[in-house]
């Protein structure tokens, strides 16, 4: 293999295992919020049907 070839192919390696990783934070980050906005929805009908 020429060190070209190795050099693409290790940035290529790269790129991808970062866009993985960011996607997967994403979605973890969006899980955690919608979470959130769930509990968030739960408590103020709970606190209407105390009141």
């Amino acid at each position: 293999m020429s060190p070209f070839f190795t050099v693409t192919l290790i940035t290529l390696a790269f790129l991808a295992a970062a866009w993985l990783a960011s996607s997967w934070l994403l979605r973890r980050r969006e899980q955690r919020s919608f979470a959130m906005i769930d509990s968030e929805g739960v408590d103020a009908e709970l606190s209407q049907d105390a009141s």
